[in-house]
């Protein structure tokens, strides 16, 4: 791969997820033959400027990847990797960024993407699901025994792992002052229909609990307020409800310290931990509920491979994109239901052999098909069509 590969070297998020990605990432390229920052005149090479959610500023930003110069190189991509909903988009910037020929979007989130070209006619997003490392798979030779037989050493020591974090009261409170009084109700209604309903998008919900008649200046301010409240809502009193019907099950979580109000008796709180901490949690699991991004309903997050990678026994919310890539590999379970849930969880715990056998094939799957080094034809492809189009627009 002849490729000049610029990344950000420093990145500012809960849990260090996107320096960690972005590191990932920037391995599976290098190690495919691209250069990583390079120094000096490289034009005569294709060039990718690779970022992932947002820059800090738009100045250092137009600064970094050269649009300050006013000038579009015509071997060039300008790609962002956002790990999110589309209206978890920072829109002036977007605003900004949608109009430059060689600017591409990628997402691993499928719900209400069609929404985007909506906002901005310009644009052009591309699918990419989520990867991880090749560092996160577990042993494979030694798979088998830590899962096998008594506690001992090498052998998972943790029954049920749940990673994942909540908001407390105040942010709630915080999120849902925005929204005009008269809209309460209605954001909180989402909230219940998509407790009951947990295949139902934002978009779907919105047009279904919202009344008829309310028009905003701004309609993508307007739903983006609604989801930021609307998904820390759902989010907490769902993953709650989740954690709460393990009790009686040894079960660790890890995640925010508003989880620690609901982690007594065999449920035990042990903090958070960063991202590139947890395969070492997952190696030490049995078990993993390893359930689905709330912001997003019809794909999954790196949660679900990095728990397959790690060794477990994924029990996953029943998704159509988990059945179509991981059909054979997980336990799935109706995310409205959390006696299901708990049903998966005590026969797999119960199952020696049948959780060893979801465990190694997941691994297998994750090893196969799911690492970043399968992603990177994803990000070439973004590649490709953006230099195609500086270069129709150049003659």
């Amino acid at each position: 791969m002849n490729l000049a590969l610029y990344m950000p070297t420093k990145h500012v998020s809960r849990y260090a997820l996107l320096g960690a990605m972005g590191a990932e990432l920037a391995e599976a390229f290098m190690r495919a033959g691209a250069t990583l920052n390079p120094a000096g005149n490289v034009e005569a090479r294709a060039g990718m400027y690779l970022f992932l959610n947002f820059p800090d500023t738009y100045d250092n930003f137009a600064a970094w990847s050269g649009i300050a110069a006013g000038r579009v190189p015509p071997r060039c991509a300008l790609v962002q990797f956002f790990v999110d909903h589309p209206f978890a988009l920072n829109a002036p910037f977007m605003d900004r960024v949608a109009q430059l020929p060689h600017f591409r979007l990628l997402l691993p989130c499928p719900d209400d993407a069609h929404l985007l070209r909506l906002r901005w006619p310009t644009l052009k997003h591309l699918p990419c699901r989520h990867g991880v490392s090749r560092a996160a798979l577990c042993d494979a030779p030694t798979l088998e025994a830590s899962h096998a037989g008594p506690p001992r050493a090498g052998a998972r020591d943790l029954g049920l792992l749940v990673a994942g974090s909540i908001h407390d009261p105040h942010e709630l409170a915080r999120l849902k002052a925005p929204i005009p009084p008269a809209l309460h109700a209605a954001a909180d209604e989402m909230v219940r229909f998509m407790l009951e309903y947990p295949l139902a998008s934002f978009g779907q919900a919105f047009e279904l609990c919202t009344p008829g008649g309310v028009y905003a200046s701004s309609q993508w301010q307007y739903l983006q307020t609604l989801w930021r409240y609307v998904t820390a809502a759902l989010n907490r009193e769902r993953r709650v409800r989740l954690v709460s019907a393990m009790q009686g099950i040894p079960t660790t979580v890890i995640g925010t310290a508003a989880w620690r109000e609901f982690c007594t008796g065999t449920i035990r709180y042990e903090g958070e931990a960063a991202y590139d901490a947890l395969p070492a949690w997952f190696a030490r699991a049995k078990v993993s509920l390893a359930w689905g991004p709330t912001q997003f309903v019809h794909g999954y997050s790196e949660r679900l491979l990095l728990a397959l990678a790690g060794g477990c026994a994924a029990v996953a919310d029943d998704r159509a994109a988990v059945r179509r890539d991981f059909g054979e590999c997980t336990a799935r379970f109706d995310a409205a239901n959390t006696e299901s849930a708990r049903d998966a969880v005590s026969r797999l715990l119960a199952d020696e052999a049948r959780r060893i056998t979801l465990a190694a094939r997941g691994r297998a799957e994750v090893e196969r098909a799911h690492l970043w080094d399968h992603r990177l034809e994803v990000f070439v492809a973004a590649l490709n069509d953006a230099m195609r189009s500086t270069h129709a627009q150049a003659a």
